[in-house]
């Protein structure tokens, strides 16, 4: 009997976006809890361990503050750690905890400045010794960044002033602002600032429909500046997050043909729709028969953040939380499920290598990613699977496989599926012992004209390739004894 392979060597990430039946084998339409090392190597995503037993705080939010390290907010106190633990404790006003920490540094030292979300508060300053202080003169903004060729405070609208105001500190000194260092972006179109983020040399600020790029500070004749800017309209606006990463700023917003809730990307080329795959979820419109187990909605949007090389979107669906992760090299999309209650996200470390989250009880740890752990996950364990689309394998016919065969480790299950029907029960198959890989076959032959396959388990597992024998097909009205 002549058997005709064929093989997946890339395992591609989510997309809701497509038919089923157009997705095909390199494309998943169900996934949770697994990751891409490279385009191609499917497995488990990593474990975490504890960062913080106790943070001391109740309800914590994580806010990263680049290589300075993290802090640990909530409305009562702010505690600020690095990689070798709690450096400081200080007392914050009231709504600090929601609003943004900007690290600024001088030619002697290093701070981070608040800001109030609410925007009843002016600008407080963190220490990296974990003190704050009031300073003199200091606008009331709703978030804050930084211009990256002169390195101003930028003070990014008003609680008690203009929504649509744009306020410069002087080049170098976050804590003197001139009188007229301020411009009002687009006043009369009823929106407000969103948030700013920097990348390159250009400082990206937004509004609920469009996205002003700060490129440059000149000078006028009477020696004020200018801050030279361009608006991007009628493409896509920030709701929120707009988060900072190697090839862009990444924002959550609505705009693309389909106007739906959506991740973009945002640099000096333009504004690309990177979410498309996931924008029926994030709408709630994901199709009920092929869905991402549990997550039949999106209630909240939780938070955005760059880490360990992917851009991740925080999201609750009632009392669970969840996290998409987009693949700024793979440019796929995956998402995990993280322990209920979480209050923020952040990556930390050098280059932002790690990816750690608050849970929201009282005194609550501080988790973080933890690729050398391979064994018990201290937040929540994970329940991997991939779910291939259905792909006709170049023909209409009807197909029989004769056998699979996977190649990786752990012992994962290979579940099969044909015609949009239900997976069958499936066969556990047993691979090599990581980091050894091994091969394994199932001898299944089921038949049908459009086939997808799903691999899971509960213990730890990846997957280098899957490879299907075809025995033989045959043409509708043809008949096989």
């Amino acid at each position: 009997m002549s058997l005709s392979p064929v093989r997946v060597d890339q395992f591609g990430g989510l997309n809701l976006d497509a038919d089923p039946g157009d997705v095909g084998w390199t494309g998943a339409i169900d996934l949770l809890d697994v990751e891409f090392d490279r385009p191609g190597l499917l497995r488990t995503r990593d474990y975490f361990s504890t960062l913080v037993a106790n943070s001391g705080l109740t309800g914590p939010l994580v806010v990263g503050v680049g290589k300075l390290g993290y802090l640990v907010c909530t409305s009562a106190a702010v505690n600020l750690y690095n990689d070798s633990g709690l450096v400081g404790s200080a007392v914050a006003p009231n709504q600090y905890y929601n609003g943004t920490a900007q690290p600024f540094g001088t030619s002697s030292a290093n701070y981070v400045y608040l800001s109030d979300a609410g925007g009843a508060n002016a600008i407080r300053r963190l220490t990296t010794a974990g003190v704050i202080s009031a300073p003199a003169g200091m606008p009331t903004p709703l978030y804050l960044s930084r211009t990256p060729t002169d390195n101003r405070l930028v003070a990014i609208g008003t609680g008690g002033g203009s929504p649509h105001r744009v306020q410069f500190s002087n080049a170098g000194d976050a804590e003197t602002w001139g009188a007229n260092d301020y411009i009002d972006l687009d006043p009369g179109d009823s929106e407000y600032l969103t948030g700013g983020a920097v990348h390159g040399n250009s400082l990206y600020i937004f509004k609920q429909s469009k996205v002003f790029e700060f490129y440059g500070t000149a000078t006028d004749s009477s020696g004020n500046p200018i801050f030279s800017n361009r608006a991007i309209r009628g493409i896509a606006g920030a709701e929120m997050c707009p988060v900072a990463a190697p090839d862009g700023v990444y924002f959550y917003g609505y705009g693309g043909g389909s106007d739906r809730p959506s991740v973009f990307r945002v640099n000096s080329g333009g504004i690309v729709d990177v979410g498309k795959p996931i924008s029926l979820a994030l709408a709630s419109l994901a199709p009920s028969t092929f869905t991402i187990g549990a997550l039949s909605r999106v209630d909240t949007i939780g938070g955005l953040t760059f880490a360990s090389g992917s851009v991740r979107l925080l999201l609750a669906n009632g009392g669970s939380r969840y996290v998409f992760s987009y693949g700024i090299d793979s440019g796929q999309w995956t998402i995990m499920q993280l322990t209920d209650a979480v209050f923020g996200i952040t990556g930390y470390g050098t280059n932002n290598k790690s990816f750690i989250f608050g849970a929201g009880a009282p005194n609550a740890p501080i988790y973080k990613r933890d690729p050398t752990n391979t064994s018990s996950d201290a937040a929540r364990t994970p329940t991997p699977r991939y779910r291939s689309g259905f792909s006709d394998l170049g023909s209409p016919d009807m197909k029989r496989i004769h056998s699979w065969r996977v190649n990786g480790s752990g012992t994962p299950t290979l579940k099969l599926s044909t015609d949009f029907g239900s997976l069958e029960t499936g066969a556990a198959m047993t691979l090599g012992t990581s980091p050894a890989v091994a091969e394994a076959v199932r001898r299944y032959a089921p038949r049908g004209r459009r086939l997808s396959w799903q691999l899971s388990g509960t213990s730890a597992w990846s997957v280098n390739s899957l490879t299907a024998y075809v025995a033989g097909k045959r043409k509708s009205g043809e008949h096989t004894t």
